[in-house]
């Protein structure tokens, strides 16, 4: 008799430890994907962010375009013009690509889409880095010919500088530090399917 009630109270105890390593999986489980989907959200509106910008600044950079009949500035803003319209289809294949990320499939599928991602965002940084170079001869060229003041070189030094540093900044605080979460995130939970 006894030892039939110390087997029930054990099994009774058994499915209680096993069903709070359950809850307990489950409330990590769902931490671990909360952080992920933050992570991928501020990612995603970065990028709808930026496509907007594009498409806002082409018709701003257009209008500014018929005032000027400097050649060097007309090449400058054409050119700026040019990069945008690549920036709007650039930002447009990126959002598809980050939709493709849902955490309610494969683990492996999404690190491979965020890897995909990354990779995206390195070669942002190369071409934009080559792209702003050239942006900045013609206007180092202008202010060159035109004799431009003290003033003016400091305001163009100051003004490069400071992109320099948001681009910077931009890419530290955005991208690589949401990208890290994510993947971080992603292999906590395909170590702990694979635990299962």
């Amino acid at each position: 008799m006894e030892l039939d009630e110390l087997k029930k109270t054990w099994a009774a105890l058994d499915s209680r430890l096993k069903e709070k390593d359950l809850l307990k999986e489950t409330i990590i489980l769902e931490i671990i994907q909360g952080k992920a989907n933050k992570s991928f959200n501020k990612l995603l509106v970065w990028e709808i962010i930026n496509l907007a910008a594009c498409i806002v600044s082409i018709p701003v950079l257009w209008r500014v375009l018929e005032r000027f009949e400097n050649k060097f500035i007309l090449s400058a803003l054409i050119y700026t013009i040019v990069l945008l319209a690549a920036g709007i289809i650039w930002y447009s294949y990126k959002i598809h690509g980050l939709m493709k990320f849902d955490l309610d499939k494969s683990v492996s599928n999404n690190i491979y889409y965020i890897n995909r991602y990354y990779l995206h965002i390195k070669w942002e940084k190369s071409i934009g880095t080559i792209a702003t170079s050239i942006l900045i001869i013609p206007i180092v060229l202008w202010s060159v010919l035109g004799k431009a003041s003290i003033l003016h070189w400091v305001t163009l030094s100051c003004a490069i500088i400071f992109t320099g540093l948001s681009i910077y900044w931009y890419n530290k605080r955005i991208y690589d530090k949401n990208i890290g979460s994510i993947l971080k995130s992603l292999e906590e939970l395909k170590a702990l399917k694979e635990k299962e």
